[in-house]
């Protein structure tokens, strides 16, 4: 099964990957023993803001216009002769 990502919403995804790798690698974890590099906590709460942030920005959503845009009226009923006259 395959599914279609527009290209914006790629974009935004790997833009918030590429966040997330650098907030980890620039982090420092914050625990009380020895301290190493990476705090992974931080690195993914840095992706998912940036998700959002670029959504909000460039507008994405899940690409239907359902949502936005009302059905069109049916068509008006014809009045014409009565059956039997």
């Amino acid at each position: 099964m395959t599914f279609h990502i527009p290209p914006l919403n790629g974009f935004v995804v790997v833009v918030s990957i590429v966040v997330g790798c650098i907030a980890f690698y620039r982090s420092q974890n914050a625990h009380t023993g020895m301290a190493t590099k990476g705090d992974l906590g931080l690195a993914v709460t840095c992706a998912a803001a940036s998700v959002v942030i670029l959504s909000f920005l460039f507008g994405l959503g899940d690409g239907s216009r359902a949502k936005t845009e009302s059905p069109a009226p049916p068509p008006a009923a014809t009045a014409g002769p009565a059956s039997g006259e």
